[in-house]
């Protein structure tokens, strides 16, 4: 279940950075930083963090947009 949890936040994130490219260059640097420290999270087996704690960051960037 840890696995399927895994590769659906790894889509999730790979959508979110898509959209955020598509609809705002200037900002998706931030979204693509931000990625980086949520997989080196799950990496640290600490998975049930890094959700939660990349959603709203990624509404934000889209809300500023």
């Amino acid at each position: 279940m840890a696995t399927r949890l895994t590769a659906h936040m790894r889509s999730a994130t790979s959508w979110t950075v898509g959209y955020v490219l598509a609809v705002s260059p200037r900002q998706s640097i931030v979204t693509i930083g931000h990625q980086r420290g949520v997989e080196t999270e799950q990496r640290a087996g600490r998975q049930d963090t890094a959700g939660p704690a990349r959603t709203p960051a990624a509404h934000t960037i889209l809300d500023r947009s």
